[in-house]
């Protein structure tokens, strides 16, 4: 705040224009303007600086203004150059890439590793060291080839492989895709090549007559379905109460892309919350929640931007 201060100089008055701002913790005074020698006629021309002081700043926070917006545009770039950015500082590498990679699979670098645990830390610190409803598992990768089954993946866990009749570009698409959309890379047209199952196969047993097809899951929510009555039981928790879980899982993606967005090995965090089918209404839904509206955009509308 602006004020008006008297110096005695050799007898003579003068009066000055000064403003008092905190810097780095401490109270500053800074002299704005010489005033002249009659309190009336500083009054006039502090009256009047002030007025004329008050455009130039508005003026100055709109040019700080456009400054800081024009330093934090956002500028779009591609997915290889996000790719390079994280090989380049630490963040993500190719798996064995002195080999020449492997399609769909990424290592994390120092600082990767550093992001990737922070992220499971608050995660985990938010789901379920902050509430007292829920608790964690950390399940097997390999479970009973009867989990699968009984799940549907199996059976239905597939994707149609295409391929496109000018590039030979392949690529997978939904079902009702198939005859709609072409090739991103050169809008050619696709060709069906069959049906794939998602799901990793591998062998469990030495010998030949005690092999048995396992498969590596494909998502994380199985354990927890599996493990409910025992998790029900150890935990003493009364339902409502949830499961969390941190957890490699593996597709085998016809078409691995776009970094880390597609690949086949990858961590999903889990939240399952299980209520009391027997009872119309649960009691961690408050009026909030149940007024609650969201909107959902299909695939089309999210690829129209």
């Amino acid at each position: 705040m602006a004020f008006i201060v008297k110096k005695i100089i050799h007898g003579n008055q003068y009066f000055y224009l000064n403003e008092n701002k905190r810097v780095d913790g401490k109270v500053k005074t800074k002299t704005l303007a010489y005033l002249g020698k009659t309190k009336e006629g500083a009054e006039k021309r502090m009256e009047k600086f002030l007025k004329e002081k008050k455009p130039i700043e508005k003026e100055k926070g709109k040019e700080e203004k456009i400054s800081i917006e024009k330093e934090t545009k956002h500028v779009k770039i591609s997915i290889e150059d996000l790719a390079n950015f994280c090989k380049k500082k630490g963040f993500v590498f190719r798996s064995s890439d002195i080999y020449g990679g492997y399609a769909g699979f990424w290592d994390f670098g120092p600082l990767g590793v550093e992001l990737f645990n922070n992220i499971k830390k608050d995660w985990w610190n938010y789901f379920v060291y902050q509430r007292n409803d829920t608790v964690g598992i950390n399940a097997s990768v390999i479970s009973n080839p009867k989990t699968w089954k009984a799940s549907g993946h199996i059976t239905g866990f597939k994707d149609i492989a295409v391929v496109c009749k000018k590039c030979k570009k392949s690529n997978k698409i939904e079902e009702n895709e198939f005859g709609k959309v072409k090739c991103d890379n050169c809008n050619g047209e696709y060709e069906k090549i069959g049906e794939f199952n998602l799901l990793f196969k591998t062998n469990v047993g030495a010998f030949a007559l005690d092999k048995e097809d396992a498969y590596l899951r494909g998502e994380t929510a199985q354990a927890m379905f599996m493990d409910f009555k025992l998790i029900y039981q150890t935990s003493r928790m009364k339902l409502p109460f949830g499961i969390a879980q941190i957890g490699r899982c593996f597709r085998n993606e016809i078409a691995p892309r776009d970094f880390l967005f597609r690949s086949r090995e990858f961590h999903i965090a889990e939240l399952e919350f299980f209520i009391n089918p027997d009872e119309k209404t649960c009691s961690l839904l408050i009026k909030k929640h149940l007024n609650l509206k969201i909107k959902f955009l299909n695939a089309e509308t999210q690829k129209a931007g």
